[in-house]
């Protein structure tokens, strides 16, 4: 069995890319799995295709040069391409498989009518089946509710390969991953560079090692500035000395006092001896004080400031309202309570968790009141009737009361940068700035260029901020999101002051706000 992938001093540039994407990376991946954490776009899909061999590196090596590899794909629209061999495949590996993934024996036959969840089950079980060296998952929690998501990461945790899982899910990391790499930007003075850096422990480990290592890098740059600053001062007044010097050794004696002339030829050859050496080994210094700051590297940051909307908290008594009923899934069902079975909405403090049972025709609530300063989350399985209780409660928000809104639904990228061009131009000074926060990279909304999922998710965001919303709704919020994302959103909620109603899986979000 393969122990090890070695990769070594490795540089790589993208067909369509003007710079270097990877330059003298170096990394080993073995057997259990591994966390490729990473902004989005910063390069960790394309890593793991050179590990696994489908792109070659233009200089260093990767060893094995060939191996066998697998795929879990993020998105779940294509069948995997062994599903024909699982859905033939009886043996007892493969019902193992089938079993502690709840796998049915229709579903690799109607693979268009399952659920987004069913979808990747199966393609966990598919990869799984043909037994590969290295199996590369890429967001495998992605949109997954509790329930799949621990059937999936079990099934992961059952592998004995080398296992590379990309993901932005804290669960995963501290679950499945025994240590994690972690691609990122740094800055010198030369510019910015992709490094990887190896960190052991869970999420919350990792993330204490980055504030501590970031805060020394901080506090030795600033020194190092500092100390040049310092030198700069004292070679600036050092020349204002000697100017002063010369002045008065250079002022015109009496020519007839050839005891004068000749003194002052003396003092100034000796000025400019002395000056010139002393001049030189200060800038000596100046030039070794500076290449140490530029040796120094530190977060590269696309803005420095915080996620933050300073609001004064509404002064209604109640901004949501809802009486005990029973909502239907289908909308054109009647409230009448005769629905039989319905799941029940059962609140624990300011979370509101749903019970599914089979069949269920809607959702059974009590009575919800959303208060000025109130938060509410909202949790349960997919299908339990989330949205159906977010969607009821936004029908009794008052139009005029400053909200942001924030749906599953994403509008396209060219509508979101058309509402984004109308608003004044000191309003999109806020939005960039937010936006930035979020890490987005501000110059895809100045260039036009085509947003992803996850910048349309923060643009919308960012935009719903400059209303300074006394009301914020979101539907998982953090999908689409990278970590540094999810943490610059977790920062926000937990300081913002208005009313908060949130659908979320995310148990990093959920630990933030209670």
């Amino acid at each position: 069995m393969l122990q090890h992938i070695h990769i070594t001093d490795l540089s790589y540039t993208p067909p369509t890319a003007a710079e270097p994407l990877f330059t003298g990376l170096s990394a080993t991946f073995s057997t259990s799995w591994t966390a490729l954490l990473g902004d989005n776009g910063i390069g960790k899909t394309t890593l793991c295709r050179l590990a696994a061999g489908e792109l070659k590196p233009e200089t260093g090596g990767i060893s094995p040069a060939s191996l066998r590899a697998a795929w879990i794909e993020q998105q779940t629209d294509r069948r995997p391409p062994n599903l024909d061999d699982f859905a033939a495949d009886w043996s007892p590996e493969t019902m193992r498989l089938r079993t502690l993934l709840a796998i049915a024996d229709d579903w690799p036959y109607r693979w268009e009518s399952l659920s987004g969840g069913e979808r990747k089950k199966l393609q966990v079980a598919c990869a799984l089946a043909v037994d590969p060296e290295l199996l590369i998952a890429d967001e495998p929690t992605n949109h997954l509710d509790a329930p799949v998501r621990d059937a999936v990461i079990e099934a992961l945790r059952r592998f004995g390969g080398i296992g590379i899982v990309i993901t932005h899910d804290v669960t995963v990391i501290d679950r499945l991953a025994s240590h994690s790499y972690l691609l990122h930007r740094v800055h010198t003075d030369h510019g910015n560079h992709t490094v990887i850096d190896l960190f052991e422990g869970n999420w919350d480990d990792i993330s204490r090692q980055l504030d501590v290592r970031n805060a020394a890098r901080q506090q030795q740059l600033r020194q190092r500035r500092q100390e040049v600053r310092r030198l700069t001062d004292e070679q600036r007044r050092r020349q204002e000395k000697v100017r002063q010097v010369s002045a008065k050794i250079l002022r015109t004696p009496d020519r007839k006092d050839h005891d004068a002339c000749k003194a002052k030829k003396f003092a100034r050859g000796g000025l400019d001896g002395g000056v010139g050496r002393s001049a030189g080994q200060l800038a000596g210094r100046i030039a070794e004080a500076r290449q140490a700051a530029q040796g120094i590297s530190v977060a590269a940051k696309r803005y420095d400031g915080d996620l933050a909307v300073d609001i004064e908290p509404s002064s209604r008594r109640e901004l949501l309202h809802l009486d005990a009923q029973i909502l239907p899934f289908d909308p054109a069902d009647d409230h009448a309570t005769t629905i039989v079975p319905v799941n029940r909405a059962m609140p624990d403090g300011s979370r509101l968790h749903i019970e599914t049972v089979t069949d269920a025709a809607g959702v059974e609530i009590p009575q919800l009141s959303v208060g000025p300063q109130d938060r509410l989350a909202i949790t349960g399985a997919n299908g339990a009737g989330k949205t159906t209780v977010l969607t009821a409660l936004l029908r009794s928000l008052d139009a005029d009361v400053p909200q942001l809104v924030c749906t599953q639904h994403t509008p396209d990228a060219e509508t979101l940068l058309r509402r984004f061009d109308e608003h004044a131009a000191n309003e999109r000074q806020h939005i960039i700035r937010h936006f930035a926060a979020l890490n987005g990279k501000p110059e895809t909304l100045l260039s036009a260029a085509d947003l992803s999922a996850g910048e349309r998710r923060k643009l919308m965001l960012a935009m719903g901020l400059v209303n300074r919303p006394q009301i914020m709704v979101f539907d998982e919020p953090t999908n689409h999101l990278d970590l540094s994302s999810k943490q610059a959103l977790a920062a926000l909620l937990s300081q913002y002051r208005g009313a908060l109603v949130i659908v979320t899986h995310d148990e990093l979000l959920l630990r933030t706000l209670h």
